[in-house]
Parts: C-alpha cells; structure tokens; sequence
C-alpha cells in the first residue's frame, strides 16, 4: 500500500516548509501497521517514519501510470537514475568508488559519473553491485534479501498471480 504524507515543518507542526511547498509529500510505502501507529518508508531516503493513521492518505496513481518512487522524487528535485553503466574503484576503498550513471529523461551526453556516497542507497545501484563480483559485497545481506523479495513479487505479478508463498 502506497500513502501520501504530511509534512513537517518547523517543530513537528502540520505546516509545508514554506508557502511554496505542498501540504503532503510522497508518496510513501506501509512497512507496518500496528493499531492506527502506521510505519511508513520514504521512497527517496529509505527512512522510516510513524504516523497515526488519521494523518495519512491513500495515493491512487492508477490514472496517470507514474511510479511513486517517481512522484516521490519530484518533492526533493532528486533525478532519477535511468540505468549503471559501468563503474571505476574497488569495493574495499568506497572513497574513490565512482559509478557512470543515465539519468531519466535526459541523452547520454548528461551521463555523469557519481560517488558512491551519492547513490548507495539507489536501488538500480545496488542491483548492479549485485551482478559484479567485486562489488557485490557493498550489499548488505538485508537489502539483498529485499531486492530478491521485491524481484519475485514483480514477476509474480508480471505472471498474473495474485499470491505468492515466501520461504
């Protein structure tokens, strides 16, 4: 389940940052619910955060076809990495570890190379550190196990099963 999420301005108030921003943000993903306490992911940072249920609202992109990770980046103005096409450095000195990146919507021509620190979070990054040898040890076992999880269900999906079994 997708929600969209208020934002929090100075001294946890229910007021955007300024006038010109929106009064939710999002959307965000349900890891958990416990009551009416809802634990939500950002899409954009991976933080988790908790939220009473009368504070949130469900987000419907069923019309406009656009991914929340997508719609979620727009409140942060973060590009969006369209693919990893190749890498400079070693896992063991992250330091000096670069990645050639493709943005989304933009020509080969914007492609820049970007520090680890920069995209270690991004998941199309970690699926790629994932094929390589040498760098697969940057993936936590938590988030291999993640990824592997949400790949399974998007084929599922994809098969048009409605359920699926997780060992």
């Amino acid at each position: 389940m997708v929600l969209i999420l208020p934002h929090r301005g100075l001294g946890g108030t229910r007021r955007p940052k300024t006038k010109l921003h929106t009064l939710w943000k999002g959307p965000g993903e349900v890891v958990a619910i416990k009551a009416n306490q809802v634990t939500v992911r950002d899409l954009n940072n991976d933080q988790f955060y908790d939220h009473h249920i009368r504070e949130l609202k469900l987000y419907n992109n069923s019309k406009l076809g656009l991914q929340p990770k997508d719609v979620a980046a727009q409140d942060i103005d973060e590009y969006v990495v369209r693919d990893v096409l190749e890498h400079n450095g070693h896992s063991n000195n992250k330091e000096d570890l670069q990645f050639l990146i493709a943005w989304e919507g933009y020509s080969s021509q914007h492609d820049t190379w970007e520090p680890w620190e920069n995209v270690k979070g991004n998941e199309k990054v970690l699926r790629y550190c994932m094929k390589i040898k040498g760098l697969k040890a940057l993936v936590t076992p938590g988030v291999r196990t993640h990824l592997a999880t949400k790949a399974a269900l998007a084929l599922a999906s994809e098969k048009g099963n409605t359920t699926m079994d997780i060992d």
